[in-house]
Order: structure tokens, then sequence, then C-alpha cells
């Protein structure tokens, strides 16, 4: 049967994506075939001119069709009444091709000469025809006969090299062209044989291929389907990628590797535990697809940009067949108590029925409330909350079965898993509408629910006026005092006087793939360096307080809104602000909330709330608190807060805290050793609506997020630092100080007796549990660090008693343990192999290890943006430049008090004196009197800065101050000041630290005394430290280990 071929001119178009490439050099890095060895090496070549006097469509040919079309068949043209053969007609015009909307015909391209032959065993023919001139001239074709055996195509042809500035075919452009050969070869497989030069390339399988690049002997192949072949390899630690597409080499990827390496990464991770960035860095992918209809971003088919997840077919792992339970059904009642079903779901009027979800239960008495105004025909709720659909884009299947809100949200909206969605006639809701906050928390829920359909149901974002949003007031204005909505409106009569849902309706709207190129920039794990690059928290001098620029935010006035427009511009700025409120601060280690904490926890949150103007909730405050007070093994180091009260302990990490209404703290002693007073009227203080709050971040003296650590994810983002020996880190400041190198630092936890040695993959540290043989098993008295014991019992019961993936391989156990000490003792199971197990083997089975990862260091610096840090030593050195600078300005500060001190004591002496000696009356006169006889004694004036008038000092000194005793007081305080000054003089900011440093190891004595000397030396000899002492700001290289684990580091913190 004859196949449909369409003819256009060059000027013509079919897809207005698609563009031909000017013919021009550009050089590039590419793997090219060795002339020697059939080798794939890294060279730079001239890529523009191969791509374009090579097609990449050869091999479409080979692409399984429905119907076959045979080589010799005539074909008419809707333009042209003759009669011709289809090779005549495919090859002799510019755009003439079956599968026109995905490319250009390769004969566009100039040649002085191209002979097409093919034989077609069936018929016994042979065609043969020759073009010249670049295809402007054709001749006639010539048929022979040829054996039945023959089916075969070959094209040959002289490319006009003058259009490409080339007398001849250069030595990369070969090298080039051979490693094209080879890449179809191992494209095609088993499905046809190719020759280079008349040999046979012995390439029988897409694996074959694999194997002819280096470093790939150790592998894993797959064989998906007869569309999808998969090879992984380990990578030198940045991620690579060869893939193909048709056939075609894809230089750049595209939505095909994504979808493969983003599966392969999900299942490492659930594994694992690693950062997806850290996996990735580590993957070598092979991609080997066909894709019906595929989407570009340029002619030259670098990059696939096709995103419907039906056009790949299959997917890489099955999908879980329980999840596949949770599929929703159009029809029939659900039992969930949560939702307020509308009256007319699933039924015949479903598509006219809207389904409200709320910012959490008070969103949604609220909307209920109101729904006297609109009716429950048409209108359904259910409170959302929004943690529960995080990261849902990378989650494994067994984190979305045990993600309830997933399951109910999918039976709400009668959604099937993996359904391609053209329209809601088989949906129990037709509409979709957010109703949350006018603030930072409503547009992060937005943004997940945006997400959360993109991930599974990426169709449902296409159909129009399914995806709405309830524009919602952010504050209230009332007699020029501004109270803000949390939960919404906050009284019957404020929701009845806005709730009109057909005023504030506004629609979300896809345009075009930049909405899903948008989306996945702001959630997918694998956009982690672009969003770096897009997100201004990330880029110096962002200032952590400003206010939205123009052209960041949406108009709630318009009444629909791109998907684009929402994630570039308010989802954007509302992902900066939770950044802000999350990751700490390299000076302080403090995140915002943090820095509104040390209080009383329960009572005095609501205090701080108030005055501090957080606008998130008690209990995420509280919870902050309480983690600041928190003193367990493998928590804080130096807890900030006291805790008085139960605040958590080792058995359930910190989760086994009392409510905050139980519990109470107050500062630590030790903290004002860290954080001095005389700091802080050098620090800025944030603005919020006219109302000063916290500073932007506080000034410690050693880097207080290197002692404590800090852990946590956010929406596309995640960090980690693991917590370092305080003793170290003040060693290496002195380092610094005495212009000395730094020594490498390892983590360090207060209370933990194990060991932390470094990863044998030079990505973090191990953390090792202690245990000890027994006569019929072992003791165990420490576990690794993050793993409690309450989780480490619930283990033991599985192992002594098994399940029915696993056999049992202990008797018994015993725990003896209190809050703060482990000690299980277990009986083994007689077995073999126990008696040959390696301690390695030993440590696994018993889940005695933990990593903790140094590769996700990332902090905000001073300047406002993110930083990523590759060692501790690094953040040590920016801390220490900065603190330093500080600490002159501190010093300088310090001495304008005292000057002023000094102007100004001496007069209140004289004062007093002349007043006890009569010199000077100050009854029946008014201040003006006195303020003119103290000038024309010559009384100093109080200096500008002081608030008030010029002899206010004076004036408003307490009477009963006006006496002897305060007299001679103020005398000592005097020289006490000179003295000071004399000597701050005299000094250096670097000498103030060193003394500052020395009282906190004081206070670390008296407060931890069983915490264990520095590993880190500091010859306390050393000379004076000089002004002008030089910095070594080379951090020290980190340790790596052999392949047993063993140090090879030089030089030790021993």
């Amino acid at each position: 049967m004859v196949r449909s071929y369409l003819k256009l001119t060059v000027i013509q178009r079919w897809r207005r994506s698609h563009v031909i490439s000017m013919l021009r050099s550009v050089d590039d890095v590419l793997l090219c075939m060795h002339e020697e060895e059939d080798l794939l090496v890294l060279d730079c070549v001239d890529i523009q001119i191969v791509n374009t006097l090579i097609t990449n469509n050869h091999g479409d040919r080979k692409h399984p069709r429905p119907r076959r079309t045979n080589p010799m068949d005539m074909a008419k043209r809707a333009d042209d009444k003759k009669t011709n053969h289809l090779r005549t007609s495919v090859w002799n015009n510019g755009i003439t091709i079956s599968n026109y909307g995905d490319w250009y015909g390769a004969n566009i391209f100039s040649s002085t000469e191209l002979t097409i032959e093919t034989a077609d065993g069936e018929r016994n023919e042979q065609y043969k025809q020759v073009f010249t001139d670049n295809m402007s001239r054709l001749y006639e074709p010539t048929i022979t006969t040829c054996k039945s055996s023959e089916k075969w195509t070959m094209v040959s042809f002289k490319p006009d090299l003058a259009k490409y500035g080339m007398e001849c075919l250069e030595d990369d452009t070969v090298s080039l062209m051979k490693r094209r050969v080879f890449d179809l070869a191992g494209c095609l497989g088993n499905r046809g044989e190719v020759e280079l030069n008349g040999t046979r390339l012995p390439i029988k399988t897409f694996e074959d291929y694999v194997t002819l690049y280096p470093q790939t002997s150790t592998r894993i192949y797959e064989k998906v389907n007869d569309k999808w072949e998969i090879c992984v390899c380990l990578s030198d630690g940045q991620f690579e990628q060869v893939s193909f597409l048709n056939y075609i080499p894809t230089m750049k990827g595209g939505s095909h590797v994504d979808c493969i390496t983003s599966q392969i990464i999900g299942h490492i991770e659930a594994i694992f535990n690693h950062e997806p960035n850290d996996i990735k860095s580590y993957l070598w992918v092979f991609v080997n697809a066909l894709v019906d209809n595929p989407d570009f971003d340029s002619q030259t088919k670098e990059n696939l940009t096709t995103t419907d997840k039906g056009i790949f077919g299959s997917t890489l792992f099955a999908p879980d067949v329980k999840l596949k339970k949770t599929d929703g059904k159009r029809k029939g009642k659900l039992n969930i108590p949560e939702l307020t079903d509308a009256n007319m779901a699933a039924t015949d009027k479903s598509q006219d029925c809207t389904l409200i979800l709320t910012q959490g239960d008070s969103a949604k008495d609220f909307a209920m409330s109101e729904l006297s105004v609109v009716g429950q025909d048409y209108y359904g709720v259910f409170p959302l909350d929004g943690r529960l659909l995080l990261n849902v884009r990378e989650a494994s299947p067994q984190q979305l079965q045990e993600n309830t809100e997933f399951q109910k949200i999918k039976k709400i909206l009668g959604l099937q898993d993996g359904k391609v969605y053209e329209n809601v006639e088989e949906l129990r809701y037709g509409h979709l509408m957010i109703m949350a906050n006018k603030d930072h928390d409503g547009s992060l829920i937005k943004g997940l629910l945006i997400n959360f359909l993109h991930s599974f149901w990426p169709s449902l974002l296409k159909v129009k006026h399914f995806l709405r949003s309830l524009v919602t007031p952010l504050v209230l204005m009332v007699s020029n005092k501004i109270k803000y909505f949390k939960g919404l409106l906050t009284t019957e009569d404020e929701g009845a006087e806005y709730f009109g849902f057909y005023h504030h309706i506004q629609e979300f709207v896809w345009f075009d793939n930049e909405d899903h190129d948008a989306i996945e920039l702001a959630f997918s794990k694998m956009k982690i360096e672009a969003r770096m690059d897009w997100l201004p928290a990330t880029q110096a001098g962002t200032c952590t307080d400003s206010k939205e620029k123009a052209g960041t935010c949406t108009d709630s006035k318009e009444k629909s809104i791109r998907y684009r427009d929402f994630i570039n511009k308010e989802f954007k700025q509302s992902l900066v602000a939770d950044l802000r409120r999350s990751i700490p601060s390299m000076l302080d280690g403090l995140n915002r909330d943090q820095r509104k904490g040390e209080i009383q926890v329960a009572q005095f949150s609501h205090y701080e709330s108030k005055h501090s103007a957080y606008h998130h909730g008690v209990a995420s405050l509280v919870g902050t608190i309480i983690g600041m007070a928190q003193n367990y093994v493998g928590s804080n180091n130096i807890n900030l807060l006291q805790p008085i009260g139960q605040f958590g302990t080792r058995h359930r990490g910190g989760k086994d805290h009392a409510d905050g209404r139980c519990t109470y703290t107050r500062l630590s002693p030790i903290t004002r050793y860290l954080f001095h007073k005389a700091d802080e009227p050098l620090l800025k203080y944030l603005n919020d609506d006219g109302q000063s709050i916290e500073p932007e971040w506080f000034m410690p003296i050693i880097p207080m997020v290197l002692v404590n650590g800090c852990e946590g994810t956010g929406i596309g983002w995640s960090w980690f630092i693991p917590n370092y020996n305080p003793r170290d880190i003040i060693a290496n400041l002195k380092h610094l100080l005495r212009g000395e190198e730094m020594v490498a630092m390892d983590p360090w936890y207060e209370g933990f007796k194990g060991d932390i040695v470094p990863a044998s993959n030079d990505t973090g540290y191990t953390t090792i549990g202690k245990m000890q043989g027994l006569e019929d098993g072992i003791s165990i008295t420490e576990l690794p660090v993050g793993r409690w014991t309450r989780e480490y019992k619930q283990f033991l019961k599985a192992a002594q008693y098994g399940d029915k993936d696993h056999k049992p391989f202990i008797k018994a156990y015993t725990a003896h343990k209190d809050k703060t000490i482990v000690d299980f003792k277990i009986s083994m199971i007689e077995d073999r192999q126990r008696n040959t197990a390696t301690q390695e083997e030993i440590l696994k089975k018993f889940k005695l290890t933990t990593t903790l990862s140094t590769t996700n260091m990332y902090l905000f610096g001073a300047d406002g943006a993110i930083k990523k840090y590759e060692t501790p030593e690094q953040i040590l050195l920016d801390f220490f430049t900065l603190r330093l600078d500080f600490y002159e300005k501190k010093r300088m500060a310090r001495l304008g008090e005292l000057n002023n001190a000094l102007l100004l004591l001496p007069n209140k002496v004289r004062f007093i004196r002349e007043f006890l000696d009569d010199e000077f009356v100050l009854l029946d006169k008014n201040d003006d009197e006195i303020c003119r006889e103290l000038k024309k004694k010559g009384f100093a004036v109080q200096p500008k800065e002081y608030v008030g008038e010029e002899y206010d000092y004076l004036l408003y000194m307490p009477v009963t101050s006006l006496s002897l005793k305060t007299m001679l007081r103020l005398e000592k305080e005097i020289d006490e000041k000179k003295q000071e000054f004399e000597e701050l003089k005299r000094s250096n900011s670097k000498d103030l630290w060193l003394r500052d440093l020395k009282d906190l190891e004081l206070q670390l004595d008296k407060e931890y005394p069983l915490a264990r000397m520095p590993k880190i030396n500091v010859d306390e000899s050393s000379p004076e430290i000089a002004e002008e002492a030089p910095v070594k700001k080379a951090p020290a290289k980190r340790a790596a280990a052999g392949p047993q684990g063993e140090n090879k580091k030089k030089q030790r913190c021993d």
C-alpha cells in the first residue's frame, strides 16, 4: 500500500519550532572514532558541518511501521498530476517526506552529486537515480533486475564543500562522520546491518555500542521493550548522557533522558538515602528510544522537548500494582470524612461542579460558612495539607502509597494513574479551585498543587477552565492599622462581604512548553543548578528584607494567569521567602525563626510572634524554640536555650518532647559568651511594616552553623551540614588569627561514643556505633548518629521474629537504657556464617552505620545570597573575614563610647562638687537659666548623637546622686575607663577576638566538662599577634579514604 507523502517548498513550514540551521562552523568537544582503534575518544571537531553533511534520519527507515511501503511503488502528488516513482518524488524535492511534521528532508543540504540505489528482491528490481548541482538537475532513473535475496538501500553523495568554506574533507569531519555510522549501527542493533567503507561493523546490540566508550565496563543494560533501551554506567563525578531519539543523536539530551534519569535517581535515593544531585553526578546514562511525533527545540534535533508522559509508552520501572488500586472513579459516593462533596458530583452534571481545596481546616470552615452564597449543589470542599504534597514529583510508589493526601485527591477527582485527559468528562469534578491565603504560604500551596498535577497528569493543566484560584485578601487597613489575615477571613461578616466567587476567580492557562519548563525549573531535582541561577536568593547583593520589585508580582485583577507567570513571579517570591525562613546564615547558624526564639516556649512564643512580626503561626515557632534547647546525642553540640522540662531525647530523636505549654526555657549561660551584648547595637535590624524586628543576622564569635549543624528541605531544595567540635573550630580560628593554615576538621557530636570516619567515596563521613563480642552474641553500647533507640528496638524485634521476606537472625535481646545511654545485649542464632563474617558485614547487618554527607552544604552569606560550600573550612574562612571586620567596627565604636564617657564623666564630678560646695545654686532657677550658667562656667555639652538637649546629662541626674558617694564612684569609673581606653588603643581586633575565645573556652570547660579535648592543637606560646599578620586563605584539603576506608589524609587533626 502506498504511503502518503507531502511536498512543500523550502519557504513553506509545517511546525513553527523548526528552523534550518545556518551553514556555519562551530567547534565543540565530542566523542569521535579513533582512526586506529574502534574506540570513542574526546576530540574538538567542527560539529555544524558534520551535522549538515550527514542527515540524521537514515535510521528512520528501520522504525517499525504499522504498514509496509514498497520502495518501488508509484505515487501521485496533489500538486503534480504526473505519476513518479517514490524515490524520484522523495529525493528530488527539497521538503518531501512522509513524517513531515518531524523534520525537513535530508536532501535540502548541498551536494554536487547524489546517487540513490535501492533493491527490492520481491519484485527483482533494482532502482538507481542520480542528482547533480545541488539537486537542481536529475537524470532519469535506471531500473535493472536483481536477485530475490537482495533488500537494501544505498545513498552516496559528493558534498558541495565550497559552501562550507572547505577544499577537502578534514580529519575532524571524517572522524565524526565515522562516529555517526557507529551511532546508527548501535541504534539499529539486530534490526539491520551497517557497513562502513565495505566493512560490516561488529555491533549487534545497543550494549555492544556502549562498550566502545571508555570506562563503561561496569554497566547495567536493560531492553525495556522494542522502543526503549537503557544502559547505565558510573561517571567520574559529573553527569554524562549519550542519547538517541528515533536514531537521531540528541547531544543535549531532553525529556526522554530526564524521564529515565529521574526514575533511576528516585529508586537509588529510596534505597541509599543520598541527595539526588549527588547520585546524578555519578551517572552516565545511555538511552536509545523511539517516540512518535517528537518535538525538538531546533532543526538540529539536539534536545527533545516533548512533555506528555503518555508518549513514552512505558516506564523503566514497573508501576506498583497497589498504587493502581488508589485510582478514583467518576461515579459513586465517597467515604472521606474531611470531604464535603458537591451534591451534583459524580453525576451527569459533574462537569459543572467545582472542588474547592482549602489551605487547612480553618479555611474549610470559612468556605463552608459561606457556601450559602452560592449553594452546595455544585461546590465541594476539601481541606488540603500542603506538607503531604511535598516532593511528589520524585516520590517512589511506596511513598505515594503511604501519602494519604495523594490518595484522597485521586479519589475525590476520580483520577486514574497514568491516564491522559483531554477533557473533564471522566472526572467527578469539572473544575478545581484553590482557596489559599494571599501570602507566601498560600502561594506555596498553589505551586505544590500545580506540581502535583504536572507530575502525574500534565494533560489536565492544558484543559481550559479546569484549574482556578480564588483571589483572597492579605491585609485589612482600618484607620491606618494593618490586620493580617491568617486562615483566610476571620469573621463571617468579613467573609460575606468578600465572598463572591465569580468576581474573584483567576484561571490558570497553559500556553506552550514554556509553562512546562517553568514548572520543572521550580520543582525538579534535576534542575538544582538552573534553579540556583533563577532564584534571586542565590545571587549576591539581594536584600533579605526588601519588598518585591516591580514586575515580580502577578496582577490579582486579571481573570487569567499563565503558569509560567505564576511560577516566575508569585511562586518565585514565595519560594525565596521560604528559603530565607528556613536556610541558616553562615554568620550565626540561625534561620529567621530561630532568631525569634530565645524565650519561654509556650507563653512567650505568642509575645514573640506579635512583637517580631511573625505571620506563620505559633506552632512553628514553638517547634523552633524546642529544637534550639534540645541537647540529646545527635542534636545540638551547644544548646543556646536551656531545656527546662521534657524537650525530647535520643529515644525518638526529639519527637518525644512535651507540649509547649508544659516546657520553659531561658538563655543558656554560655549563650552570652557566644553572642555578645556589645555587638547588638552594630547589627542591622529588619523592618516589617514600620516595626523594627529581629536582626538580619547575629554575629557570634564562632560560626554556630558548624557547631550545631543544620538540616532541612524546602520546595526544590535541601541542605545538610554536620556538627563539628567547637574546640576544633576555636583552634582553627586561632590558626587564622596567627596567619597559619587551618587543619581539616571532621564531624563531631557531643556525647557520641562511636567513631566517625571519612567515607570511601569522598562524599562525606560514616558514623559507626559501638559493639563488642560476647560468648553467645554481641553487646551494642552506642548507635550511629541519627539512629534512635526506639527505631532500633523495632529493628531488633523484626530481627528476632522475622517476616515473610526475612528470616530471623537473632535469638533474643535485652535493652538496658535510659534517655542518654544505649545498652543492648543480643543473643545470636547459631550460624556458621556468623563466625566468618567481617566487621563491616556485621555493622551492615545490625544497621550500626549512618552517613553524613558534605556535598549539600548550602547557607546564606552576608550578601544575602545562597552559597554552596565544599568544606567546613570554607565556611570558617568566610566567617573569619566578616567577623574580624566586625571586631574592628566594634573596637572603633567602643573607643567612641569611651571617648564620650571620658568627656562627660569629669563634668558630672565637677557639677556634683560645685553643688555640694554651694558654688552652683539650682533653687529658684528654670532650665534655661541653669543652661546659660553651665555654658558660662564652661561645662561640656553632650555629643550630638545623644538624645535630648545639650545639658540633659546634668539636669536629669537624680537628686540622690548629688552626693559625695556618687562623686567618688564616678571618679573611680573615670580611672577604669581611661585604663580601658588606653588598652583598647594599644590592642587590635585580633587581640580582642583571642581574648573572647579564651573566655569561651573557660565557659566550655565549665558547662561541658566531659567534652573531649580538641583534635586540633594550637601552640599557645606563639608570640603576640601582629596587626598585619598574614592570613592564608587556602582551606585544608579533605581526607581521602582508601579501599578499606583507611584514612589517607596527610595532615591529621590529632
